[in-house]
């Protein structure tokens, strides 16, 4: 982004001596002067001296000053920590041009670094911090033997009612368990998976207070199970302090998405998301539900018949649970490469999925794996054909309505029974 800056920065000849052109309006002459004394004094007083009659170019230049680089020369604290300041300025810039009549300069050198900074922001891509339920129950009994409480070391066998409630209780608290406990949760040297959750999510609050959200994806739960396996991590989250208090009460930014992967998994995936939906926590935290769905597992669990039909039934599942619970709800849909790990071309996904799968206000995604990510974005022009597919199916899914409507009850008895024949068959010749 700093490079976009530059070069915008090259692009930006007007002067304020021109007729044309004349005096920058007042509002961009008081945030140069603002960004001046973001910036150490020394390349402040270069900037404004070299150009002293291109008000436009010293805006820039003092932007490209304030970019979180290594040799940024803002003052400490003052540089930008989010991209969303960014584009703020670049608002201003864009309508000071438009005001003197340089829409077209707007056009072809400030909109591009927009639209840029809109998609790939400080970060190019998102990173989605994902950890299997089984890790997080582990470290769940360490903690809870580090904390003192009573019959941790059994946690793994807590029915998950008994789960729930001890975890509800700890996210409606104020305090950490580790706070309660002893002012500080000290955990034995043999905590592995424990001391491992905490310290990424240490990080990734770290991240957060210096540069947003932006570069952060959900965190996904593989193997979800169960309402306790996505409340774990919200407890994680709060230990950490990578969870925020408003009105007394504990708020996660990120969103925690469950992973439904193979038969038991699958099967529960509706009851499962509904028990964690209704928490107090995921309510006032989210607008919206994520849930992933992993076809190469489900495939590999079941064969490709049969997974076909239970993710069919997950994904409705999905969508009554999110109406049920007043949220948009957006599918990740963790696809492999072939057609037997539930590969194949994107528009073909996107046209067999239920109606209601493609909601507005939540995201769709997908994954991209192996050989897919070569042959797919591997030039410009196989990358574009590949997005336009993307744009073209998720356009049509919006525009053809019900193209799938919902099963009738002997339909479901006979695809249940075929489901099942061709599972029990696959295991078998396994």
């Amino acid at each position: 982004q700093t490079e976009e800056l530059a070069r915008l920065e090259e692009q930006l000849t007007q002067s304020n001596l021109g007729e044309k052109v004349g005096k920058p309006p007042a509002f961009l002459a008081r945030r140069i002067i603002e960004m001046a004394a973001d910036v150490d004094p020394e390349t402040s007083r270069i900037i404004l001296r070299d150009h002293h009659r291109k008000p436009w170019k010293q805006f820039v230049a003092l932007m490209q000053a304030k970019m979180p680089t290594p040799d940024s020369t803002a003052v400490r604290g003052r540089q930008y920590q989010h991209a969303s300041e960014v584009l703020a300025d670049l608002a201003i810039l864009r309508k000071s041009l438009i005001e003197k009549g340089q829409s077209r300069a707007v056009a072809a050198h400030v909109y591009p670094v927009e639209r840029s900074l809109q998609i790939f922001g400080f970060h190019l891509g998102k990173l989605d911090l994902r950890e299997d339920s089984r890790y997080y129950e582990k470290a769940m009994v360490q903690v809870l033997e580090a904390s003192g409480i009573p019959d941790a070391a059994d946690y793994s066998s807590w029915d998950t009612d008994r789960k729930l409630a001890f975890l509800s209780e700890q996210l409606e608290t104020r305090t950490t368990l580790g706070e309660m406990a002893s002012g500080k949760l000290e955990l034995p040297a043999d905590a592995t998976e424990a001391r491992n959750i905490l310290a990424w999510m240490r990080v990734a609050k770290e991240y957060a207070e210096s540069y947003g959200y932006d570069g952060l994806g959900p965190l996904i739960v593989s193997n979800t199970y169960n309402a306790s396996d996505i409340l774990e991590v919200y407890f994680f989250a709060k230990e950490a302090g990578l969870t925020y208090v408003k009105s007394g009460e504990h708020h996660l930014e990120q969103l925690v998405v469950p992973l439904y992967e193979e038969g038991e998994s699958a099967a529960n995936s509706e009851a499962t998301s509904d028990r964690f939906l209704a928490e107090p926590i995921v309510q006032r935290s989210h607008d919206i539900f994520i849930a992933m769905l992993s076809y190469s597992d489900l495939t590999k669990d079941s064969a490709p018949l049969a997974s076909w039909w239970y993710r069919d039934k997950v994904i409705r599942g999905q969508i009554r649970a999110a109406a049920r619970a007043g949220k948009p709800l957006g599918l990740f849909h963790g696809r492999g490469g072939p057609f037997t790990r539930g590969g194949g071309p994107t528009n073909h996904l996107l046209n067999s999925l239920p109606p209601e799968s493609i909601q507005g206000g939540a995201p769709v995604r997908t994954t991209e794996q192996g050989e897919v990510v070569i042959q797919n974005w591997s030039n410009p022009l196989t990358g574009l054909f590949n997005a336009e597919q993307w744009l073209a199916g998720a356009m049509f899914f919006a525009a053809a309505g019900e193209r799938i409507p919902d099963h009738d009850e002997d339909f479901v008895a006979i695809m249940d029974d075929l489901a099942d024949w061709s599972r029990d068959f696959y295991i078998e010749e396994l």
